[in-house]
């Protein structure tokens, strides 16, 4: 009887260690990914900058493309 309990104890450990974190994970808020019109890298819309309908990472890259 010993032995049952241990074992429904461990598979309850197991479930809770490694299935309950995957429910968790949806919760995460889904970032969207904008590209860089100057450099053409991937960075959160939330951290771009927006000059002329057009994404930037940057000052650098937002600066440099009047110049080139």
């Amino acid at each position: 009887m010993l032995k049952i309990l241990v074992l429904i104890l461990v598979l309850v450990i197991v479930y809770l260690i490694f299935f309950k974190k995957k429910k968790s994970d949806k919760n995460q808020k889904i970032e969207n990914l904008v590209e860089c019109k100057k450099c053409k890298t991937y960075i959160s819309s939330e951290e771009a900058l927006i000059k002329d309908n057009n994404f930037f990472c940057s000052k650098e890259c937002l600066n440099g493309l009047d110049k080139s």
